[in-house]
C-alpha cells in the first residue's frame, strides 16, 4: 500500500500536524506514505522527524509521475486533505495518472468559511471574482465528495456532508506522547519570564484568531477581563496569529500576553505555565463541526478543561472529566473558571480524569489503526471491483470509541444528510 497525503497547506500550521503524525505511524506499520505539500516542503520538520516523503504537487512532480509509472500503481490511495480547490484538483490528477481511489479528509464546516470569507471581502471592498483556491470551490467541491471512494471526518458530526452513497470512517486527532508527561505543577520559572505574578492563576489559548473564531476568542478575553475585576488574578497566555488584525475587536486587557505565531516544538512548556485551559465558544454552525487540534493537548496535559458542549465536548462527562459549557458567554467562562479556582481538589480530579480519557482515545496509534483498516477495505473493494457495503463501513453511533450524543441541527446553510 502506498497512501498519497494531499495536503492544503505546507506543514507549518495546524494542518500539518495530522498528515505528519499519520503518515509516520503507518510508515511503522510497513505502510509506504508520501506527504504533498503546495510548496514549502522543508517545513515538515516543524512537528519532528518524519519517515515519509515529502513532495510539493507542483506540475513538474506529477510529470515525474507519469514518467515513472509504466504501469499503475497497484494498492495505491490518494487521500485528499479537504475538499479545498488547492487539493481537488491535484488529488484528481494523482488519482487518474495512478488509477487509485482517491478519498476526502473534512475537518471543518467548509461552507460556512467559504461563505464567511466571501462576506467580509464584500464587506471590505475587496471582493473579487476570482475565488480563493484555499476555499471550496462552491460547485465542484460537492461533486468532488459524491465521487470519491470515502470520506473520512475528523468528528462524527461532519458525517451529515457525506453523501448517503459514500463509505465514511471517523478517527479523533491526537497529541505528541510528552504531553502525557507533562507534570502538575506549573513552570513557575518560565512564568515569571513571561511577566506573569507568582500569585496568578494562569490560562492558555494556543490557536489563530480568524473570523470564524473572532467572537468565542472575544468571549475569552472578555471573561480575563471579568474575573480581574471581581479581584481575581487571572493571567491569559496567547499563541497564534490575528491578535494585530483583530486587535479592537478583542480590546485584550493588561493581563493576556501574546506570543504570536510560536513554532509546534514551544506549545508544550507553555501548557506547563497554564493552571487550566479554555476552549471558548458554542454549539453553532462553526463548532459543531470541528475538534480544535489543541484539544487532545488540553486533556492529555493533565490540567482541567473547560469547553463548550460539542464535537468532542458530546463525548465528555460535565463535572468528569471536563467542565462544559453551554453558552460560552464571557460570563459563563469566567464562572466556570472561579470554580476551577476556588477547588483545586476539583482542578485535580478533572485533570487526572481528562488524561484517562487522552490515552485511552486520544493517540495517534489509536488513530492510525482505524485509518488503516479502513484502508484496506477500501482497497479490497476497489480491487475487486466490487461496490462497497455500506452497511460495513459507515460509522454507528454505538461504536464503543464514541458515546451517543446530540444530534445537532445546525447546519449553517448546508444541506444535511438525514
Amino acid at each position: 500500500m502506498h497512501v498519497y497525503f494531499v495536503n492544503y497547506h505546507w506543514f507549518d500550521n495546524t494542518s500539518g500536524i495530522h498528515p505528519f503524525h499519520l503518515a509516520n505511524q503507518l510508515q511503522d506499520r510497513g505502510v509506504r506514505c508520501t506527504v504533498l505539500v503546495p510548496d514549502r516542503p522543508e517545513t515538515v520538520t516543524t512537528f519532528g522527524e518524519p519517515k515519509f516523503a515529502v513532495e510539493t504537487y507542483q506540475r513538474s512532480w506529477l510529470e515525474r509521475i507519469a514518467q515513472r509509472l509504466a504501469r499503475p500503481e497497484s494498492g495505491a490511495i490518494v487521500h485528499a486533505w479537504t475538499p479545498r480547490e488547492i487539493v481537488r484538483r491535484p488529488t484528481l490528477e494523482l488519482a487518474s495518472r495512478l488509477r487509485a481511489p482517491y478519498l476526502v479528509h473534512l475537518e471543518d464546516n467548509e461552507r460556512l468559511l467559504y461563505l464567511a470569507n466571501r462576506r467580509a471581502a464584500r464587506k471590505s471592498g475587496k471582493a473579487s471574482r476570482r475565488r480563493s483556491e484555499r476555499l471550496i470551490h462552491p460547485l465542484h467541491w460537492r461533486r468532488f465528495l459524491d465521487r470519491a471512494a470515502g470520506v473520512t471526518c475528523i468528528v462524527d458530526s461532519l458525517l451529515r456532508f457525506c453523501p448517503d452513497h459514500v463509505p465514511a470512517e471517523v478517527f479523533w486527532p491526537a497529541c505528541e506522547p510528552e504531553i502525557f508527561d507533562l507534570p502538575a505543577t506549573p513552570n513557575s520559572t518560565l512564568r515569571r519570564s513571561l511577566g506573569i505574578p507568582d500569585d496568578a492563576f494562569v490560562l492558555f489559548y494556543p490557536g489563530n484568531v480568524h473570523l470564524a473564531n473572532i467572537e468565542d476568542v472575544s468571549a475569552l478575553y472578555a471573561a480575563v477581563r471579568l474575573l480581574n475585576e471581581g479581584g481575581k488574578s487571572v493571567w491569559l497566555l496567547r499563541t497564534g496569529t490575528g491578535g494585530k488584525e483583530f486587535a479592537e475587536r478583542l480590546a485584550a486587557p493588561p493581563q493576556v500576553v501574546e506570543l504570536g505565531h510560536q513554532p509546534a516544538s514551544a506549545i508544550p512548556q507553555y501548557l506547563g505555565v497554564a493552571d487550566a485551559l479554555v476552549q471558548p465558544g458554542r454549539a453553532d454552525a462553526f463548532n459543531v463541526y470541528r475538534f480544535p487540534c489543541k484539544l487532545p493537548m488540553f486533556l492529555a496535559s493533565g490540567r482541567p478543561v473547560v469547553l463548550p458542549a460539542c464535537n468532542i465536548g458530546d463525548h465528555l462527562a460535565d463535572e468528569e472529566n471536563c467542565l462544559i459549557t453551554t453558552t460560552g458567554s464571557a460570563e459563563e467562562l469566567a464562572g466556570k473558571v472561579s470554580r476551577l479556582i476556588a477547588d483545586p481538589d476539583l482542578r485535580r480530579r478533572l485533570g487526572n480524569s481528562g488524561r484517562a480519557f487522552a490515552r485511552a482515545h486520544l493517540r495517534w496509534e489509536v488513530a492510525a489503526d482505524r485509518l488503516l483498516a479502513f484502508y484496506e477495505r477500501i482497497l479490497s473493494h476497489h480491487r475487486s471491483g466490487e461496490r462497497i457495503p455500506l452497511e460495513a463501513l459507515r460509522p454507528r453511533a454505538e461504536a464503543a470509541i464514541f458515546r451517543a450524543g446530540p444530534a445537532h441541527a445546525i447546519d449553517g446553510g448546508v444541506p444535511l444528510r438525514h
